[in-house]
């Protein structure tokens, strides 16, 4: 008598084995170990073009503060608060525009959420004013200061 074949009833299983799904898994840690330093690079760059861009609205702003009274607000009072509501202390801007100098009615806040620094007279800009972001480690005067010098 001869032999015969039953036909499985289980279908042929293929899956990955433990040992191909942690080399693709160390594979993509790899990747990702190369590829984060530039991702955070490139936030961080753009954040630092977002504060240059802000710090040039905050002059344009100041420079047509300056058209409509005639000076720069002093430091630290009334200093940025001036483009928002119209100076109490010193000086008084008797064509101040109305509703201040930004839409919203609130200075902007730098890309790390920290406040704007203003220093009038300037240090660095002997007939004008000095503006800056404290930058990435909120400390001012390092090296990644976002100034308009």
């Amino acid at each position: 008598m001869g032999l015969v074949k039953i036909p499985s009833i289980a279908p042929s299983l293929k899956a990955f084995t433990l040992i191909e799904l942690l080399a693709v898994l160390a594979i993509l840690a790899i990747i990702a170990g190369f590829a984060a330093p530039a991702i955070f690079k490139q936030i961080n760059k753009g954040k630092v073009d977002a504060a240059k861009a802000n710090i040039g609205t905050i002059e344009n702003s100041m420079n047509q503060f300056y058209l409509d009274c005639g000076f720069f607000p002093k430091s630290p009072e009334p200093g940025l608060s001036a483009l928002v509501t119209p100076p109490s202390v010193g000086r008084q801007c008797k064509n101040y525009s109305e509703g201040g100098y930004f839409k919203k009615g609130k200075l902007p806040l730098d890309p790390w959420n920290q406040e704007y620094f203003y220093v009038f007279p300037g240090e660095h800009n002997a007939q004008g004013f000095d503006l800056f972001s404290a930058g990435q480690d909120g400390e001012p005067n390092t090296d990644d200061d976002v100034t308009n010098w």
